[in-house]
């Protein structure tokens, strides 16, 4: 007699469609199941890991659970994780917990098609991991279990599909003129408009700080750095400030980046799940002027 995975069950009962709404709604559960399959991973020396495609790492010492991470390259990032000089993880260790030998620890990982960033936030706060210094309270404790009616490995290969749908949901949004926006208290990926031409498109954990950081001063904003070196030619002066040379514009020349925002308009789009990937299937898709990463 041959046994069903409790899993292939539930989706098979429920018939559950998985758009990107779904996905939206249904983020939690389904982060939980990434997080235990890469909790359920192999423990392996860091040099014995070979792909070079997107995707999660968690290193572990015994059973403690001690950083997780995500990266474009896994092998690539897990060699600077395992270089003292350049490691985050290992620098932490040393300060706040002990002395043992970075050969010490192992590491597990998943290739992560969609939702990497996601992962490594979820898994912060629901593994926990005591060397993740940062992104602390980007979400809430979540019940890890086995018998969710949603498959990670489904979800992974449907990313093309995904995405694609993603799209769709962004351009229904309303476009605001960006004075008058008001971004969601929410993660997500937002696009900038000029003459109805996409001229940005960003993500982040915060669509109303990164709003408010935009409509800021130009040091703080990569996109307001963009508008004033690319479309208004303007140069930067070196400020120097705490014995390090800031690159800023002339206080005129900032007045005109803000007048320039002035006249454009923005989309939000709120995402718990595949902001990383929605960003950057956007903007390989439409080559906005002002986008530099990943705009080939």
């Amino acid at each position: 007699m041959i046994t069903l995975p409790k899993v292939y069950i539930l989706n098979k009962l429920f018939k559950i469609k998985m758009d990107w709404k779904t996905l939206q709604e249904n983020s939690d559960d389904i982060l939980a199941q990434g997080i235990l399959k890469l909790k359920n991973q192999e423990s392996k020396n860091w040099d014995s890991i070979s792909s070079q495609n997107y995707g999660n790492y968690l290193i572990c010492e015994n059973e403690i659970n001690w950083y997780i991470g995500e990266g474009k390259n896994i092998s690539k990032r897990l060699k600077q994780q395992f270089n003292e000089k350049l490691s985050t993880f290992y620098k932490t260790y040393k300060k706040d917990f002990g002395n043992n030998k970075i050969e010490s620890f192992k590491v597990k990982y998943i290739e992560t098609k969609i939702g990497r960033k996601e992962i490594e936030e979820f898994g912060i706060v629901n593994l926990p991991t005591s060397l993740n210094k940062f992104q602390k309270n980007k979400c809430k404790k979540f019940e890890l279990e086995n018998n969710s009616k949603f498959n990670w490995d489904s979800i992974q290969n449907s990313f093309e599909t995904l995405l694609i749908d993603g799209e769709k949901t962004f351009f229904q949004q309303n476009s605001k003129n960006w004075v008058e926006a008001i971004a969601p208290n929410n993660a997500g990926v937002y696009m900038v408009f000029n003459n109805n031409k996409i001229i940005y498109i960003g993500e982040t954990s915060s669509l109303i700080e990164r709003y408010n950081t935009h409509s800021g001063t130009t040091y703080f904003s990569a996109l307001r750095r963009h508008i004033g070196k690319t479309l208004l030619k303007f140069n930067f002066v070196q400020i120097k400030v705490k014995n390090k040379k800031n690159r800023e514009f002339l206080e005129k020349d900032d007045l005109e980046v803000t007048n320039f925002l002035k006249s454009c308009t923005v989309k939000f789009l709120p995402i718990n799940f595949g902001r990383f990937e929605l960003e950057e299937f956007l903007i390989r898709k439409h080559h906005p002027i002002l986008n530099k990463k990943d705009n080939k």
